[in-house]
């Protein structure tokens, strides 16, 4: 089997997404761990765009989460997969990770962020975690300007906020609604529509078997705004989904 890397952040939800598509299919990879902001040259270089995760197999290097997984299915199909057998359902799968890839994914990113980003120490916790030696004395040199370049770069501001939390609890209404008897969102069996949802949505559920349940001290604003979704029936799914196939 050709060598696999991910170029990733560790704390970044789209590429626990394509971390947990490797792991599910049981394909070894080596990740290549970077730091947000500072990663930009070695990912330009690679890739000619700036955004992570990056899967690199054999020369060839795929960009865009749904992209990865995508190939993934189609390189190693028979490792446990991830897309359903029926058209009329794989389609309903593609569909549903392309929705919430955009109506969750980078909604929960500012709302996180927003209740986070201004606490530096917690910045720095959380961008270490996973990250060998040289990155941590790199992020801890480069913080403050990490900070500002994330928050310009992602609209983490007062009206950036309100819009986000409006579209992510639109989206969490239309989640509630999709949750069925199976368990799962296409079928009856786990697929790439299960795994995108959970996976966007580690960041506000915080798993137990998450990378997001790792920090020690959350922000106090971030823990009543999560609080505010526990009783919510995607909440619950989403716990449910990580102990069942994370």
């Amino acid at each position: 089997m050709p060598g696999l890397k991910l170029y990733e952040f560790p704390v970044s939800h789209y590429c626990e997404k394509v971390r947990w598509a490797l792991d599910y299919k049981r394909l070894p990879y080596e990740r290549k761990l970077l730091v947000p902001v500072l990663h930009i040259p070695i990912v330009l270089g690679l890739t000619r765009q700036t955004k992570v995760p990056v899967v690199e197999c054999s020369g060839e290097k795929i960009v865009n989460s749904a992209d990865i997984l995508t190939w993934l299915e189609a390189t190693y199909p028979d490792s446990a997969p991830l897309f359903p057998l029926d058209d009329a359902q794989c389609a309903r799968a593609v569909e549903l990770m392309a929705l919430f890839d955009k109506e969750i994914g980078p909604h929960v990113r500012r709302v996180a962020y927003y209740f986070t980003l201004s606490d530096k120490a917690f910045m720095q916790e959380l961008l270490s975690l996973e990250q060998p030696f040289v990155n941590r004395k790199l992020l801890a040199a480069s913080l403050p300007v990490i900070i500002r370049v994330m928050q310009k770069g992602m609209g983490i501001n007062e009206a950036g906020y309100k819009k986000s939390l409006e579209k992510l609890n639109a989206a969490l209404l239309k989640l509630d609604s999709m949750l069925t008897p199976s368990g799962y969102l296409v079928g009856d069996s786990f697929s790439v529509a299960d795994l995108t949802a959970a996976s966007l949505l580690s960041p506000l559920v915080q798993p137990e078997n998450s990378f997001y349940s790792l920090p020690s001290t959350l922000p106090e604003g971030f823990q009543a705004f999560n609080a505010s979704y526990r009783d919510r029936p995607f909440f619950k799914w989403v716990n449910e989904i990580y102990r069942k196939h994370r």
